[in-house]
């Protein structure tokens, strides 16, 4: 495997692992909001470091662990060279990101070694669309709204919901409380509704022990 597929490689686990780390994540966005405030639109670099093979781990350019920097195109050119400038721009794409989310570009780099005379670093980008823990959270809808909007749509000859996790009304716990005024209604005035969840692991379908026999759980893709 050359250089590059190694670099890439550990990029992209490197990063799976930073973004399940909600204290890192709360804590790059406190500062995103903050720099926005101050500077408007654009997205978060952070620079994990040079990739050591021997020690299978980024040697982080920052003493107190990962730097976030919240940068737009013209400071972009300013912080890096016109050709890691352009590779990292080439990644943004703010028309694609979903609401509540930010753009967050990682960087990393691996030493080619003293025989590479042009271009001995290598230099990876990966974006990723990451969603602001501060702004989805689920509502505080409650059973009685469940219920009516459960009427109406028995009135109206729905019969299928399709119950989507990352709507903060039935984001977290609030999917609990739509599955139960289901089951009850079902139980109490005949009212059958057949539900599907879409549920992924960024917005995963909590289901207490009680719910869990009354589902199946079937995967889409990789």
């Amino acid at each position: 495997m050359d250089a590059n597929s190694i670099l890439q490689q550990a990029l992209g686990n490197f990063c799976s692992q930073v973004l399940e780390d909600t204290s890192f994540v709360a804590k790059a966005f406190k500062q995103i909001h903050q720099m926005k405030r101050e500077f408007g639109k654009g997205y978060a670099l952070i620079n994990v470091g040079e990739f050591r093979p021997d020690k299978g781990e980024f040697i982080y350019p920052e003493k107190d662990g990962l730097g976030t920097l919240w940068l737009d195109e013209s400071t972009t050119h300013q912080y890096l060279n016109s050709e890691m400038a352009t590779n990292v721009l080439n990644v943004v794409d703010h028309e694609c990101c979903p609401p509540h989310h930010e753009v967050f570009i990682f960087m990393g780099s691996i030493d080619n070694g003293d025989h590479v005379k042009v271009g001995r670093y290598s230099v990876a980008v990966m974006s990723f669309d990451v969603a602001d823990p501060y702004r989805i959270r689920p509502s505080s809808i409650t059973s009685k709204q469940i219920e009516k909007r459960l009427r109406r749509m028995a009135t109206s000859g729905v019969r299928l919901l399709i119950l989507d996790t990352s709507n903060p009304d039935v984001m977290g716990k609030n999917l609990a409380k739509w599955l139960r005024e289901i089951k009850r209604l079902g139980n109490q005035a005949s009212q059958h509704f057949s539900v599907m969840i879409d549920a992924t692991d960024e917005f995963p379908a909590e289901l207490p022990p009680d719910l869990r026999d009354d589902s199946w759980t079937i995967r889409f893709g990789n």
